[in-house]
């Protein structure tokens, strides 16, 4: 398996440069994701991205042979739950703006509280 604060981190960078770019169609090249991630890092990111469309948060095309996801943008699901101020954050901000704030700190124990904390409001709402 792999680390998971690396894959909590790659989530969030998935999901937040898609939030950022709404509704504007763009790439995901996991390359440009992480300019630092080696190749099995890489890997990570381009089967999250695979995992996140096909759990219906995001809509891409198929990989091109160098790995980019063509046209990828969140789905109306994607978008209303990074959209959603959940109320255990305690303040009047979404999802995608608090994802946005964590991957600026880079604090690895908040971005895995952050992670947990999604995963729960998806499961429960």
């Amino acid at each position: 398996m792999a680390d998971k604060a690396f894959v909590n981190e790659a989530i969030l960078r998935i999901l937040t440069t898609l939030y950022e770019a709404f509704p504007k169609p763009i790439d995901l090249n996991p390359k440009t994701l992480d300019p630092d991630a080696g190749a099995e890092e890489r890997e990570i990111y381009y089967e999250l991205i695979i995992w996140l469309r096909d759990e219906g948060f995001i809509r891409c095309g198929s990989p091109t042979l160098s790995g980019v996801f063509r046209r990828a943008v969140l789905t109306l699901k994607g978008f209303a739950v990074l959209n959603a101020i959940p109320e255990a954050l305690g303040e009047r901000k979404s999802f995608g703006d608090y994802f946005k704030e964590l991957l600026k700190e880079g604090s690895v124990n908040a971005i895995n509280q952050a992670v947990s904390l999604f995963l729960s409001y998806l499961i429960n709402k």
